[in-house]
């Protein structure tokens, strides 16, 4: 199996350099490639996980490196097997746990933070943010400074105030937020409220779209009560329609800003 993936990780490369080189590569070839990668990976033994997991997230030879590779290329077909790319990390360190991952932990985190705010496509966006949740969620890279985690938040809250777009990219933001918070030990003062993912700016952003989604509906039925046909005819609006992957990730955002707030906030300067 381990020549078996070292082998598919060389052809991906290969394509990778042709796809840089001419912003462009043979149709789906890439997709194909990363989908053998991930049936390799999810049909191996337990005991030759390790290996192959070394082999998969090299930062040399392995996925990184074709995510590296392809960072410049926005054809759309290299953009679908860049969100494949990211989809097979995020599955695959999941499988894997928390001792498997260390490793390449930070370099994995930096690259997928780095690609997320480069990426033009909202599900490449979307999918290097997976990654970012699952190694928070096991606590990684087990060194990472408290002035680090806050340059992470603060860019995560900055690239949701300023150009995310779509429900789902806002509420994997907010996922990624919260498993910062409920994960690490960061010690906010007031002042980190006006730039950084505060607990105070992450349920406030969160209450916001309960209120917007939830409250504006509810708002909306109660009009409606026995007189349905006549609101919407003179009114000649659909009710609005409650997006549940922008309230997942609030709920998730409100979870833990709750858990946060006691103990993470500290009012001194």
């Amino acid at each position: 199996m381990e020549s078996a993936l070292r082998e598919s990780l060389t052809r991906l490369a290969r394509v990778a350099r042709r796809e840089s080189a001419h912003a462009v590569g043979p149709e789906d070839e890439s997709k194909q490639i990363i989908a053998t990668i991930q049936e390799t990976l999810e049909a191996a033994h337990e005991e030759d996980i390790p290996a192959l997991s070394a082999i998969f997230l090299d930062p040399d030879v392995g996925i990184l490196n074709y995510l590296k590779e392809t960072s410049n290329v926005f054809a759309k077909d290299v953009q679908a097997a860049r969100a494949k790319a990211f989809d097979a990390i995020t599955k695959h360190i999941e499988r894997v746990g928390q001792n498997q991952s260390s490793s390449n932990a930070r370099e994995m985190r930096d690259l997928c933070m780095q690609q997320f705010r480069s990426e033009q496509q909202n599900t490449t966006k979307a999918a290097a943010l997976g990654p970012i949740i699952a190694l928070f969620g096991m606590q990684l890279p087990f060194d990472a400074t408290e002035e680090e985690l806050k340059k992470v938040g603060e860019s995560l809250r900055r690239d949701y105030e300023r150009t995310a777009k779509t429900p789902t990219v806002k509420s994997l933001i907010l996922k990624a937020c919260a498993a910062l918070h409920a994960n690490f030990d960061v010690d906010y003062k007031e002042e980190d409220a006006a730039r950084d993912a505060h607990p105070r700016w992450l349920i406030n952003k969160a209450l916001g779209i309960l209120d917007d989604q939830i409250g504006s509906a509810d708002s909306d039925d109660d009009d409606d009560v026995g007189n349905e046909e006549e609101v919407k005819g003179a009114s000649g609006k659909e009710k609005k329609k409650i997006d549940m992957v922008l309230i997942s990730g609030a709920l998730e955002a409100i979870a833990s800003s709750l858990q946060s707030v006691p103990d993470k906030i500290s009012t001194s300067s």
